[in-house]
């Protein structure tokens, strides 16, 4: 994946920060590194929902917010991310047949999940980046730790997302 550089630059301001600090050095960095990021506007807090709350549309969604009060452990992250990945639950698409609102996926180099956003169209892609900044961005322009890797899924609808994610939980022991 290219911008290299750059990458490595925003793994340093994803750690010990708070979301206006990185989003103005983010804009800090447009002078060092030519980079297309943009903030998006958020209708909930952002330190309250993850990447994959956000590609799902499960912020604020009543059933999910009730196992994840019960089971603090039980979420839509990683573990969540991979179940649905090794379970083969998203159908995987070329890049040259993604639609708006189709899922991206970044990967670490043994293939586990990293990052999920939402292809928009003309190679951008809005994701969250942790319980930091809602951005836009390039396929390539993200912090480095969400790997290397990246494949691409056609969207799922929110009721077929929503029960994965109960089917999930089952897995993890939790009595819906």
């Amino acid at each position: 994946m290219k911008n290299l550089d750059l990458r490595k630059k925003l793994d340093d301001i994803c750690t010990d920060i708070n979301a206006i600090e990185q989003l103005r050095l983010i804009k800090e960095l447009q002078g060092l590194y030519f980079h297309s990021i943009v903030a998006i506007n958020s209708a909930a807090a952002l330190h309250t929902y993850t990447c994959a709350m956000y590609a799902f549309n499960f912020i604020c969604k009543a059933d999910y917010v009730r196992i994840v009060l019960r089971h603090p452990d039980v979420f839509a992250g990683k573990s969540f991310m991979n179940w649905l990945l090794s379970n083969q639950l998203l159908k995987e698409k070329l890049l040259d047949y993604l639609t708006d609102g189709d899922y991206v996926i970044y990967l670490d180099n043994e293939r586990f999940f990293k990052h999920i956003g939402i292809w928009v169209g003309d190679g951008l892609v809005h994701s969250k980046w942790g319980t930091l900044g809602l951005y836009e961005h390039p396929l390539s322009e993200v912090p480095n730790q969400y790997g290397c890797n990246v494949l691409y899924f056609g969207r799922i609808a929110e009721g077929v997302a929503l029960e994965n994610f109960f089917q999930y939980a089952k897995t993890q022991g939790v009595i819906l």
